[in-house]
């Protein structure tokens, strides 16, 4: 199993990856220690963080929407 850890010291599972819009960096399908669910976009691994955003919520509803958003857009 895969993590991102981000400048604040935060663990995400890593539930898939992708080629960003733009090149060179990675957009993620996350789920933190709580379970929140994020489509994390652009991630710099330089600067261990993400540009943007799209927080699903938690429980399986917001992993099955997160995933079928993730893979809309390959």
């Amino acid at each position: 199993m895969a993590f991102l850890k981000n400048r604040n010291g935060e663990n995400y599972k890593i539930i898939g990856s992708r080629p960003s819009s733009i090149s060179g960096h990675k957009d993620y399908l996350v789920q933190s220690k709580s379970g929140g669910v994020t489509v994390a976009k652009c991630w710099s691994t330089k600067d261990k963080c993400w540009a943007h955003g799209v927080f699903y919520g938690w429980g399986d509803k917001a992993l099955r929407d997160a995933k079928a958003d993730f893979d809309k857009r390959k």
